[in-house]
């Protein structure tokens, strides 16, 4: 039983270490390739830039089903290095961000948003909005 209650990490001289007895964490492994989706509502204003596998944005989308409004997919991307291109978008749209990953743009908006992403993904340097 004394063992069951040890510690995770146990504090040293030199820092934060993790218990000699434990498993170590499994490393989590970088998605590499996958989806870039906008999706969003016209009516609010509302649309998220996230990310999925290849294999799962009909899954991703169920999630979306308890929303308070409706969603539409406006578009996907295939792309590598995906949740580093997610991150960039995220930076690059930062200033309408409402939350998370979240964002409020016009509707008028959504070409030069989809070209600034098509861009982004394509490796150009895209001017923060």
């Amino acid at each position: 039983m004394r063992e069951r209650n040890r510690p995770l990490v146990y504090k040293t001289v030199n820092g934060w270490r993790a218990h000699p007895k434990r498993p170590p964490l499994p490393a989590i492994r970088p998605l590499a390739r996958g989806l870039i989706y906008l999706v969003g509502s016209h009516t609010h204003g509302w649309y998220k830039i996230g990310l999925s596998h290849e294999d799962s944005i009909d899954n991703r989308l169920c999630a979306y089903r308890t929303l308070p409004f409706g969603i539409d997919l406006e578009l996907t991307w295939l792309c590598p290095h995906v949740q580093a291109v997610e991150k960039l978008l995220h930076d690059v749209f930062a200033s309408r961000n409402v939350s998370g990953e979240w964002f409020r743009f016009d509707v008028s908006e959504l070409a030069r948003v989809q070209t600034a992403i098509v861009q982004t993904i394509a490796g150009k340097n895209v001017a923060k909005w």
